[in-house]
């Protein structure tokens, strides 16, 4: 679906509009990221679904 590339910089940049988009509401940015993760994690629009898992990122021993 998305390369990882692609998939961070989307991330990041809905983050960085979320956070703008709460701020103007006089809210706080923590809010921006947890309405971003919400809405593009892997259980609603369902974007980040192909990524690694966490315990995977660094290649260890403990991957199964």
């Amino acid at each position: 679906m998305f390369t990882p590339l692609e998939l961070t910089l989307l991330l990041l940049g809905s983050a960085v509009l979320g956070v703008v988009a709460f701020r103007m509401m006089h809210l706080p940015p923590m809010l921006g990221y947890l309405a971003v993760g919400i809405v593009l994690g892997p259980h609603a629009m369902g974007l980040a679904e192909q990524s690694m898992r966490p315990n995977c990122w660094a290649n260890s021993v403990w991957c199964s």
